[in-house]
């Protein structure tokens, strides 16, 4: 439980980095390397409460392998300072740990695997993403 604690405030950190701010995106697309070509990412930000945005990504038409498109839903909590998966590809988890063996063969620890992904995903775009090209801007800051 306190991996996963800190993971979620490792992805607030992170999220926070890429979506500063001073840049009060609402939507955006950019571009990660996919060897020595490139994949396009789309995210859009909405804000649910002043201390709750919901963040959506979605990476999608990789070229070099046949990999399913990318679906992230992230919630980004303000006041606690974390931000959790709460969705991947299409399935929302929110126990902690499943049961094993379960109907849809999820593993018991898929919210930490999940968690663990986004934490991995957003170091790799920090270190790897290439230039916007289109933002729409909203007038309330995304992070308070």
């Amino acid at each position: 439980m306190k991996l996963l604690v800190s993971l979620f405030e490792f992805n607030y950190f992170n999220s926070r980095i890429l979506f500063s701010k001073n840049k009060n995106y609402l939507n955006g697309d950019f571009f990660l390397p996919e060897g020595a070509l490139i994949n396009k990412v789309s995210f859009s930000i909405k804000s649910m409460s002043e201390h709750t945005d919901i963040l959506y990504i979605h990476q999608k038409d990789f070229k070099t392998f046949s990999l399913k498109d990318l679906e992230l839903e992230v919630a980004i909590y303000h006041d606690a300072k974390m931000a959790e998966v709460t969705k991947f590809n299409g399935k929302k988890q929110f126990w902690l740990q499943n049961n094993y063996p379960n109907s849809s063969m999820l593993s018991k620890d898929e919210k930490f695997q999940r968690n663990l992904f986004l934490a991995e995903w957003l170091i790799f775009v920090r270190k790897q993403g290439l230039s916007n090209i289109n933002f729409t801007f909203k007038s309330k800051n995304v992070f308070n």
